[in-house]
């Protein structure tokens, strides 16, 4: 699925209209609907963290690599946390949908996760248990930040690559305007 439909799914996905969409981000309809299909796709690359933000419980990961679930914890009201359980879900549906080293992250962090709260559920056998859960805990949280980190620079580079597509596409708007082989006037 390519970026401008799950962009139009996100709209879909919230109930809105295409038109409520646009105006919940602080745009014209019109804008907006240029921007959804194939060729214009790559100017909401710059709307992603606004989308996000505006509507949170769209999952970024879907939103940007179609891994996962399209929303995290639906189904539960939008001013409560969504319930550990559901992220743990969404975690191990997003371990479906990729491959690579991304799964065998993903797998590790999951697997944790199930573990912790499985174990917040018992009682401990004993001291060394909790001890090694709170290792593990504290691994899970350094191994769930390097991957945030690691996806940020992703994100990064995909809206560096879309600036700079961006730019190469005005100096060739620009250009169209001088005959060919001429030389604009320099006054």
């Amino acid at each position: 699925m390519e970026l401008y439909e799950r962009v139009k799914k996100c709209a879909a996905l919230m109930h809105l209209s295409e038109s409520a969409f646009a105006r919940a981000l602080g745009l014209k309809q019109s804008t907006w609907a240029g921007y959804l299909n194939a060729e214009r796709q790559h100017k909401l690359w710059p709307l992603l963290p606004a989308i996000l933000q505006e509507f949170p419980r769209i999952s970024r990961q879907w939103l940007y690599f179609e891994e996962g679930p399209a929303v995290i914890g639906l189904g539960t009201p939008a001013d409560q946390p969504v319930p550990p359980a559901r992220i743990v879900e969404a975690a191990e549906q997003m371990v479906r949908d990729c491959d690579g080293s991304w799964a065998t992250l993903l797998e590790h962090i999951t697997g944790m996760a199930r573990q912790e709260l499985t174990a917040s559920r018992k009682e401990p056998a004993n001291e060394e248990l909790v001890q090694r859960l709170l290792v593990l805990q504290e691994e899970n949280r350094r191994l769930q930040q390097e991957l945030h980190q690691a996806k940020d620079k992703i994100i990064a580079l995909l809206e560096q690559q879309a600036a700079l597509q961006a730019e190469k596409e005005v100096p060739a708007a620009s250009m169209s305007g001088t005959a060919r082989g001429s030389r604009p006037n320099m006054i």
